[in-house]
């Protein structure tokens, strides 16, 4: 399916996946570049997810129909917070929830560890 969304990449069934521990890509995705909020900076995420919902809401509906009950998955990365936190707790602003499931978007937070 084309579209005009910001797409990185595309993973295509039997590329290779990443990391490679887990072998070919099984369902297909895209990444979609929603904006730059930096690793900490929830709110400037917040901020670039509710613009970009805002400059795409017609292609968004559009694919939104397009998948039906695939779903999507909006992934809020997170820095390395370092050896020493031992729990770790974020909510997520009832009006990022709402329009989030305005597109049926699943929302999650991801942690990258520094290597």
């Amino acid at each position: 399916m084309a579209t005009t969304l910001p797409v990185i990449r595309a993973h295509r069934v039997g590329d290779p996946a990443f990391p490679k521990s887990r072998g070919r890509v099984k369902i297909p995705s895209v990444n979609i570049h929603i904006g730059a909020g930096g690793w900490n900076n929830r709110e400037a995420q917040f901020r670039a997810f509710r613009r970009f919902c805002s400059r795409h809401d017609r292609e968004l509906r559009r694919v939104r129909r397009y998948l039906h009950k695939q779903g999507w998955t909006v992934d809020f990365g997170i820095g390395d917070p370092g050896e020493n936190i031992v729990v770790m707790s974020f909510a997520f602003p009832a009006d990022v929830v709402d329009l989030a499931a305005t597109f049926g978007f699943q929302l999650e937070w991801t942690i990258y560890k520094q290597m």
